[in-house]
């Protein structure tokens, strides 16, 4: 209703949010759908932390102003994206003073969806060119313990390695799968299209 001009199920215009409360935060779609109306409707954003119902109280890791991905490695390390234009960070999941893992070089507006793998010892991420052009992003590898970076795929993004031994990512709207070695951190053969028109 927001994106369709504020007009509600009766055709009446409602008046124009003063908070927009965001209610689940576990889906970066949600998130970016909240960020996009909250530059539209110039108004603040406030997420609900609602704890896992699981067992146990919610603990803070650390302070984040937003997320632009999250992964949790088998390792114990969390990495993310806390910011729109900027690079990836690290936590420990017992918490405490985040450190900055990547820093974005110049021609690069932000790294972001990062995807640990198997093991820890690296993390897949998206770079970003510019503020809304997914025509022109990487696909990057960077190990964890020598710093090393290597460009998997141009033109892809958001993407997650599979036990099939594949690197799934999307390519403007297509699901696309990669042969993958995750102990070389190297493609190991051409990509196929999966699905047409899944974003």
């Amino acid at each position: 209703m927001l994106k369709s001009g504020n007009v509600g199920p009766t055709g009446q215009r409602l008046p124009s949010p003063d908070l927009l409360l965001l209610s689940y935060t576990g889906c970066f779609t949600f998130m970016k759908w909240f960020e996009l109306l909250r530059h539209e409707y110039k108004c603040e954003t406030a997420m609900l932390h609602v704890p896992y119902q699981g067992g146990g109280p919610a603990v803070t890791l650390c302070k984040a102003a937003s997320i632009f991905g999250a992964s949790w490695g088998s390792d114990g390390t969390i990495v993310f994206a806390t910011a729109r234009n900027g690079g990836l960070w690290r936590v420990s999941e017992a918490g405490g003073t985040p450190e900055a893992l990547t820093t974005p070089q110049p021609g690069e507006y932000s790294h972001r969806l990062p995807h640990m793998l198997p093991g820890g010892h690296a993390v897949i991420f998206t770079i970003l060119k510019g503020a809304h052009r997914w025509d022109d992003t990487q696909l990057v590898v960077r190990s964890l313990a020598t710093g090393e970076q290597t460009v998997l795929v141009t033109g892809g993004s958001d993407g997650r390695y599979v036990s099939t031994g594949h690197l799934v990512y999307v390519r403007l709207g297509t699901l696309m799968a990669v042969p993958f070695d995750p102990v070389r951190l190297a493609v190991t053969g051409n990509a196929t299209a999966l699905i047409d028109g899944v974003m």
